[in-house]
């Protein structure tokens, strides 16, 4: 579904001052703009993010020990989607990691993903903190935006070819992934971000 980009990046701009604004705001919990509202549904995304992570994290963490940096590779390409998957589920939630240098075609950003990207990645260069940030979609459906940081175990897999990432384990990575784009990386920067749609609960259903 096409998401109407314009109040999206205004809402991603002025997400602090919503969540900093007077208490006036929160008389109606169902309305989207409530601090409470915003609070709610920030933390379940962060939670949810969280938890992908660290299940992905751990995992992959175990398949390097066990057979090295292919093995990490490996385990991404057969393991990783039933991971979110399953939380996915239990959250009844559509967890996803994308990315502009994607390595999974299945992680390549839609339209509206693109956008807010390009919108990190401007404020990245900048110098801008990014905050994580709750979008909108429908009454009944949030969408949960995070940014991702290429750190240190990432430059495994994802840093330099030749230097961080060996040839031969690169060889391995674009054996299993054609069309890889995800190298390149240094520590710290923008490397993607979660993109997790919530339903909302019965109780917050948003009123206009």
């Amino acid at each position: 579904m096409r998401i109407n980009i314009k109040p999206i990046l205004v809402a991603l701009i002025l997400i602090t001052l919503m969540a900093c604004d007077s208490k006036d705001n929160d008389s109606n919990p169902n309305d989207f703009n409530s601090p409470t509202f915003q609070k709610k549904y920030l933390e379940l995304g962060h939670k949810v993010s969280e938890e992908s992570f660290n299940a992905i994290r751990l995992n992959l963490m175990t398949a390097m020990a066990a057979n090295g940096v292919s093995g990490a590779v490996e385990f991404c390409k057969t393991a990783a989607y039933p991971i979110t998957d399953s939380l996915s589920e239990l959250y009844s939630a559509k967890i996803r990691r994308t990315s502009i240098k994607y390595r999974n075609p299945l992680n390549k950003p839609d339209e509206s993903e693109l956008e807010i990207l390009n919108h990190f990645g401007s404020l990245h260069d900048s110098g801008t903190l990014i905050k994580d940030s709750i979008i909108k979609i429908s009454d009944k459906e949030i969408w949960y935006v995070r940014p991702i940081y290429a750190q240190g175990l990432c430059q495994n897999c994802h840093g330099s070819v030749g230097n961080t990432v060996s040839t031969d384990n690169y060889d391995v990575i674009k054996k299993l992934y054609p069309e890889d784009k995800a190298v390149d990386y240094k520590s710290g920067d923008l490397r993607g971000m979660w993109s997790i749609k919530l339903l909302v609960d019965d109780e917050d259903i948003m009123k206009d």
